[in-house]
């Protein structure tokens, strides 16, 4: 006599089990690929926000140099002075 085979249903089975982890994989990959492009755009916006800083300290560093008194030629006099 011989015995039944039940292989058909073990690899049905196999091959539900492997499509289910694929899955997963899947919506894993989607769920990292969405958080690496929150945290690029998140150090983005902080890039952009420091460079803006940067800007307006310089900017107001600038201004806070600036010795212009509107006559270029008491500048010049007054800058440079030979004797």
């Amino acid at each position: 006599m011989s015995r039944p085979v039940f292989s058909d249903r073990l690899t049905v089975k196999n091959a539900e089990i492997e499509e289910a982890k694929q899955k997963r994989l899947e919506i894993e990959k989607k769920k990292l690929a969405a958080e690496r492009k929150k945290y690029t755009l998140t150090m983005i916006e902080k890039d952009a926000k420091k460079d803006f800083e940067m800007e307006r300290d310089e900017k107001t560093l600038l201004e806070a140099c600036d010795s212009d008194d509107g006559d270029p030629d008491v500048e010049f006099e007054g800058n440079f002075s030979l004797f």
